[in-house]
């Protein structure tokens, strides 16, 4: 052979001895190909199945996305429908016809509930004592029987006033009570060219002083607190008239004790100052910040006037800063005739009261109060050494409020009180408690808001006085049957210048 030929014949043989040991290596290479496959078909397989159960997922959370988004857009429109459909079962359409009075009557009120406890212990049943038609309607300081009452001698004992002196809670002693059960209808006009009106219905122990306070036979006020008409004159701003039977100006503290910042109220709110007038009242705003007002009443306290002349009340609401408020009122009329005496004695009173809130948790108050009922040479008022003078009466009181956390306040309160002329306390020096009668007490509430609308508080008050005026365990310086007139009081019986309560005060709002 040549040697061309002799090439192409080795380098044929290198070639076949190549693909030989090619060819097992390349078989091996495609099996584990196959595998590989096999295997990301597999996975593959498995992610379909994940990407399926992602996009039922995705497609119900947009779902429910579509119904938030369209909740959320008609839900103003539900909720006045919603309204519109309750407001056809509310009672506020039962109590007027809107063609008639277009504004809605606001309707509400609260109850008061409390407990109370007396470090004294008194007898509450006075055995010396008589019971007026097997109770007191008048619910007086000093008891006895009133004009147009007899008593019920058949009965002769009576529950007695076994904290003194207070306006409200007088006879209450290891007692639960239902104070004050309120309800309202607000209608009262809110602009020029309006009329409207308001009503406040009162039930419990509280009605007891807010009715018959100067002896008078008005059952059919009994539970009514306020009844009045008011009507917005269009006169500059616009001049407010009130007409009826409304809650006096005069005082920092309120009939409600839940709009007070204690749980009773003060010696000054239930002595010096009247509660109610039955009259005209007008008020207009000067400036934003200064309210005057005037009005003419029947008397202190009373529906039916007890004489031919009517009382005559001034007011200022001045507010110079918005954290302070200034108010000072002033009232004159003849009250000689409200026990039967000659009706010739003018009674005055003024009344201041600031209220200031320097700080955002922080409020106080302080309030002055001097009366003096004429006595006209009338001799009702005995005030030493067997002299009759005019009647004079005065107080002052301090209030002070600290809200500590977020639903809890704390509040106290101290005063004094002095009755010279023993007008208020019944207490003058023919019965035995000399020229001068003074009253002090010290309170300390704490309030919290437990849950909405619900409030609970918890009452310290020590009371004291110039002389043995409380009762003390069985020793009542009350009522002495000895006497002649049953409704003086006799130092001599006994009791304590001092006493003690604690209170639990349950408040809900509605």
């Amino acid at each position: 052979m040549s040697v061309a030929r002799n090439g192409k014949f080795i380098g044929g043989l290198v070639c076949l001895a190549l693909a030989w040991l090619v060819m097992p290596a390349a078989a091996a290479e495609d099996g584990a190909d196959a595998a590989t496959v096999r295997e990301l078909l597999e996975r593959m397989k498995m992610m379909e199945k994940q990407m399926k159960a992602q996009a039922q997922e995705i497609h119900s959370l947009k779902g429910d996305l579509k119904t938030a988004q369209t909740t959320a857009e008609i839900r103003p429109a539900l909720n006045q429908r919603i309204d519109a459909s309750l407001e056809k079962a509310t009672s506020d359409r039962f109590f007027h016809d809107p063609k008639e009075h277009g504004r809605k009557i606001q309707i509400g009120g609260h109850v008061d509930v409390s407990y109370q406890f007396s470090f004294n212990r008194p007898e509450k049943i006075d055995p010396d004592g008589t019971l007026v038609n097997n109770l007191d309607p008048v619910g007086n300081v000093f008891g006895g029987t009133p004009a147009g009452f007899v008593a019920n001698t058949s009965a002769p004992f009576r529950v007695t006033d076994t904290n003194r002196f207070r306006s409200f809670d007088r006879s209450e002693s290891n007692d639960f009570t239902a104070n004050q059960i309120e309800l309202f209808f607000d209608g009262t006009a809110k602009e020029v060219g309006e009329a409207g009106f308001r009503i406040d219905l009162n039930f419990g122990e509280d009605t007891t002083t807010l009715n018959g306070l100067s002896g008078e036979e008005v059952f059919t006020f009994d539970n009514v607190q306020q009844g009045y008409i008011n009507y917005i004159a269009p006169i500059g701003s616009g001049l407010h008239f009130t007409g009826g039977r409304f809650v006096t100006d005069h005082g920092f503290e309120v009939i409600e004790s839940k709009s007070n910042w204690n749980s009773t109220r003060s010696f000054n709110f239930g002595l010096a100052i009247p509660f109610t007038h039955t009259g005209l009242k007008m008020h207009y705003d000067v400036f934003e910040n200064w309210q005057v007002a005037a009005m003419v009443t029947n008397g202190w306290d009373n529906t039916i006037d007890n004489n031919d002349d009517k009382y005559f009340h001034l007011r200022s609401l001045w507010k110079p800063l918005e954290w302070i408020s200034w108010a000072v009122n002033g009232s004159m009329g003849n009250e000689g005739g409200q026990n039967g005496y000659d009706e010739s004695a003018m009674r005055y009173l003024v009344n201041t009261n600031v209220w200031f809130n320097p700080w955002e948790n922080w409020e106080f108050a302080v309030e002055y109060n001097y009366g003096v009922e004429k006595d006209e040479s009338q001799h009702r008022f005995r005030t030493g050494s067997g002299t009759y003078n005019d009647a004079v009466w005065w107080g002052a009181a301090g209030y002070m409020k600290w809200k500590f956390a977020d639903k809890w306040y704390f509040a106290g309160r101290g005063e004094y009180f002095n009755d010279k002329g023993g007008t208020r306390t019944g207490l003058t020096d023919d019965t035995g408690f000399g020229q001068r009668v003074e009253l002090y007490s010290l309170t300390a509430t704490v309030n919290w808001n437990i849950a909405d609308n619900m409030n609970i508080r918890f009452e310290y008050r020590h009371d004291g006085a110039s002389h043995n005026a409380f009762d003390h365990l069985s020793r009542n310086p009350g009522i002495d049957p000895i006497r002649s007139n049953p409704d003086v009081f006799d130092s001599s019986r006994g009791g304590k210048a001092t006493n003690d309560t604690i209170m639990m005060q349950w408040l809900y709002n509605f």
